[in-house]
């Protein structure tokens, strides 16, 4: 009885006991089935983005390949052009800028960082491209937007159509199409305290 109770006490009285289970509890720590799931899912995410992130990027290349080739063809078109004609290859113009800013983003947000562990401490230029990437899709929803609306008011008024629709009124709504929605989303990562543009490095973005 004495044996058995010296025996079971031993342990705790041993000042080196302690120290030498937290050893060997460090020691044993790699292989924590949590750290080992942890370290797999990080492996199959890089190597998902290494694979998807490229062939994405083939989509967006093929995208912006036809709407150059669809601007290319404004050398072959008779002039004047037509308001519906304008406002379409200015809508081309916005899916290529849409495409090329989707495929930057792409190359600097995930394949780079993710897929190659490649980290940038400053991250201004990746929120510009994020302006950029929001101002690109509301540019190219206010073309179609401004084709329905091109459409609706020829049917509406076919008498005063040409006369609404000058060359220089369609120039300017082309441009007011360009510059507020890539505006807006600029000015508003720059406009609070703390945040976006203005934080350091651009880091802070909640």
């Amino acid at each position: 009885m004495m044996l058995f109770w010296s025996t079971t006490e031993q342990p705790s009285t041993n000042p080196n006991s302690s120290s030498t289970w937290n050893h060997l509890s460090n020691d044993s720590s790699h292989l924590n089935p949590k750290n080992v799931t942890s370290t797999n899912n990080d492996e199959t995410i890089k190597l998902m983005y290494k694979y998807t992130v490229p062939a994405l990027l083939g989509f967006c290349i093929i995208s912006l390949a036809i709407n150059i080739r669809i601007l290319t063809s404004i050398y072959w078109i008779r002039r004047p052009l037509s308001p519906t004609l304008h406002i379409s290859l200015s809508l081309a113009g916005a899916d290529a800028y849409t495409s090329l800013i989707l495929a930057t983003g792409l190359v600097v947000n995930s394949l780079l960082p993710v897929g190659l562990g490649i980290k940038f401490e400053n991250e201004c230029f990746a929120l510009f491209l994020e302006t950029q990437r929001l101002g690109g899709v509301i540019v190219s929803v206010a073309h179609l937007l401004a084709l329905a609306c091109n459409h609706y008011l020829g049917i509406l008024r076919p008498l005063h159509y040409l006369c609404i629709m000058t060359h220089r009124n369609t120039t300017t709504c082309i441009v007011l199409l360009w510059v507020v929605p890539i505006a807006y989303f600029v000015v508003y990562f720059a406009s609070v305290d703390g945040e976006g543009f203005q934080s350091e490095n651009c880091t802070t973005i909640t």
